[in-house]
């Protein structure tokens, strides 16, 4: 059951959650067509449209699975421009062998291995060209305005370590029975039902996310998105889901 449910989420994962890099992705593949981009302009429309296209298709593929690795890597917030150089090189490296078999076996080049070193920088530049909208249309982080801080209150106060209750409450993570409690002096797991915390901070400014995450305002450095899914970025770097549900709530309410 689970595997059956995880393939049927897959499509949205693969498309629906990268709608602007595949918009991307098809634009720039009729582009290169239309033009006869990198000596392909002989080789007749429907073949050049059907390699072009095979190689967008394919090179999709990639950055979604390029940007699926990255975005699970290391906090984003203080990372962002070493993450998009390393989806470049990460991306054009395998494409470039893409490139190569869909060069011999459709276009019917006669190339011998050697090839894959004059294609890797066409391909860099391509991948860095593509990558730099889809960053600047789905990565932009946007800055939050300020905020009274939040401290832990009542039950949930009362359950953490001395040296944590007068810290600033950042976010809870609901874990089985358990509770991480995110602040700014750290982070503890405490024995404690998600509901009674979220019932102890309804005095504070915060949100529920996600179903097992709740957010102070106050602790909010930016956020992001891409496709149907957003994070909170918090000021210690902690990456917060967001669930699709909230996404436009948190977006009209300023949280985004």
């Amino acid at each position: 059951m689970l595997f059956g449910l995880q393939l049927k989420r897959l499509p949205r994962r693969l498309f629906g959650d990268h709608l602007e890099l595949w918009t991307i992705m098809l634009c720039a593949g009729l582009f290169l067509a239309f033009i006869g981009a990198f000596e392909t302009l002989d080789d007749g429309i429907a073949r050049r449209f059907g390699y072009w296209l095979s190689l967008m298709f394919a090179g999709g593929m990639l950055a979604v699975a390029v940007t699926e690795i990255l975005d699970r890597a290391a906090p984003l917030s203080e990372q962002r421009v070493a993450k998009f150089l390393a989806a470049i090189l990460m991306l054009s490296l395998p494409q470039t062998l893409v490139v190569f078999v869909a060069s011999v076996t459709v276009l019917g080049r006669d190339w011998g291995v050697s090839a894959l070193i004059e294609l890797f920088p066409g391909v860099l530049v391509v991948s860095s060209a593509i990558l730099s909208i889809d960053y600047i249309a789905t990565k932009k982080v946007q800055p939050t305005p300020a905020v009274a801080p939040s401290r832990p209150a009542a039950r949930l106060s009362g359950r953490l370590p001395m040296r944590l209750r007068s810290c600033q409450l950042y976010a809870i993570e609901a874990q089985d029975h358990y509770l991480r409690v995110h602040t700014e002096g750290g982070a503890e797991l405490i024995l404690m039902r998600f509901s009674d915390a979220l019932e102890d901070v309804q005095g504070l400014d915060g949100v529920q996310s996600h179903r097992s995450w709740w957010v102070a305002r106050s602790a909010i450095a930016g956020g992001r998105s891409s496709g149907r899914r957003g994070t909170l970025l918090l000021k210690n770097g902690l990456e917060i889901p967001v669930s699709r549900s909230n996404l436009s709530k948190l977006r009209r309410d300023s949280w985004w």
